[in-house]
């Protein structure tokens, strides 16, 4: 019966998310719902291509090849830019590959597409940093499986600009190693149609963040897989006090596995979570504000299915296992949430927790097998809850929960099947289905 019901939903959410009909002027007023696409970077037949073996790699999984990649890419980027090919092999690099790129020009790591005669570049043991730093701009990889097996130190730190990861592997298999695998700071940087999977890391995936002093805007995860017995996933937050990452795009990718948070925002201003499987999650989505605050966030035409039934885990705690969760942990603001066109299948679908979050568009989603509540709200501040149909699971709560509602709340045009708990309840039954 589930995968029946996620058949439907998928049909259900090609139909909304396709028609221009309905609410749909409403719900899309003041939001920029383009999608984000990217490809790898443009390789024409005058392209350079460089082997990294005739600058004296080995590629055995032996002996280092640290000087030979340094001398080919540096003559590269010295030269007008081009591709290094990096025949079939294990390519050994003893410390940080720090990459500057003065010259500003394109340079492409790339391995063998043909996934049977693996490429990859792995560090030694003795590594205490970062593996990669992407300290210049306008370097991508692609076809590659990067290696990190230090002790502490992410896979990859995009600190710089115009930088993309496509078509690759990532691998973090210290046991000690609990640093995110993947850190974005820079701005216009793109990681897509990469796997995440058993071995990337113990701690966090991918890390979108502001560093001071540096801008951290429009950076994307779109076309990825993240699998496995991964314990956590995406974080968004802020090194910066006051500032934090802006425009940051979530596309089209597949999540599969129980973290809590498959998607954790702490602190972000504009972020687009669109045509994501967010799947087998404690928690799919979680907005824990820090005192910079989360603004513009616009979530539509996502699965998401979470855990429902074991919430031992989450007891004493404000957030708990559902769809798009709320915490008051950090103490900061939520402002404008846009929530459209989705599937919710999970404990809790939505889940606002503090007057401090307000503004939330909820507007034609569809609700099932909730056995908390498919809407629970403490207290509706200015938020707007429209055109849905929503269900819950035997034995749950309460279908749709709303401790106190303001006066600027909408609550109409809804199809509401189970136990609702709103105030003034008389004065809704017109305007909603139940």
């Amino acid at each position: 019966m589930r995968w029946i019901a996620i058949i439907l939903a998928f049909i259900s959410l090609f139909i909304t998310g396709c028609s221009n009909t309905g609410n749909s002027a409403k719900k899309n007023a003041g939001v920029n719902t383009s999608l984000k696409y990217e490809k790898a970077p443009v390789i024409t037949a005058d392209t350079e291509v460089y082997n990294v073996m005739d600058f004296g790699a080995f590629g055995d999984g032996k002996k280092h090849d640290t000087d030979a990649i340094k001398e080919a890419y540096e003559y590269v980027s010295n030269n007008g830019g081009g591709i290094i090919y990096f025949p079939p092999g294990r390519y050994i690099v003893e410390g940080t590959l720090d990459l500057e790129n003065p010259n500003g020009s394109k340079v492409v790591f790339a391995g063998n597409p043909d996934r049977k005669r693996e490429t990859l570049i792995q560090s030694t043991r003795s590594l205490n940093k970062d593996f990669i730093s992407l300290s210049g701009s306008n370097i991508h990889f692609t076809y590659l499986t990067i290696r990190n097996l230090g002790e502490t130190g992410s896979v990859v730190n995009m600190k710089s600009d115009n930088c993309t990861l496509t078509e690759c592997s990532f691998l973090q298999e210290n046991p000690k190693n609990e640093d995110t695998a993947i850190i974005v700071s820079g701005s216009n940087n793109a990681t897509s149609s990469c796997y995440f999977g058993p071995g990337t890391t113990n701690g966090y995936i991918v890390n979108f963040t502001k560093e001071p002093g540096r801008m951290a805007k429009n950076n994307s995860l779109t076309d990825s897989y993240l699998g496995g017995g991964l314990p956590k996933s995406v974080l968004i937050d802020t090194k910066d006090e006051g500032s934090c990452p802006e425009d940051i795009f979530i596309s089209r990718n597949v999540f599969l596995f129980p973290a809590i948070g498959q998607v954790y925002v702490v602190s972000v201003k504009g972020l687009k979570i669109h045509n994501n499987m967010l799947d087998a999650a404690t928690t799919a989505i979680i907005l824990n504000p820090d005192s910079t605050g989360i603004r513009d966030v616009d979530i539509r035409y996502n699965y998401m299915g979470s855990q429902n039934k074991d919430i031992s885990m989450f007891v004493d705690r404000t957030d708990m296992p559902g769809s798009i969760v709320t915490d008051i942990a950090n103490g900061g603001n939520i402002e404008n949430v846009v929530v459209t066109d989705n599937y919710f299948w999970g404990y809790y679908g939505i889940r606002i927790t503090s007057s401090k979050f307000g503004s939330f568009k909820i507007i034609n989603n569809y609700f099932v097998e909730s056995n908390g509540s498919s809407i629970y709200i403490t207290e509706s501040v200015n938020n707007i809850i429209e055109g849905n149909i929503i269900y819950s699971g035997v034995g749950a709560d309460y279908t749709v929960y709303i401790g106190k509602m303001d006066d600027k709340t909408v609550f109409k045009d809804n199809t509401i099947a189970g136990s609702v708990s709103v105030p003034d309840l008389e004065k809704y039954k017109d305007m909603n289905m139940f």
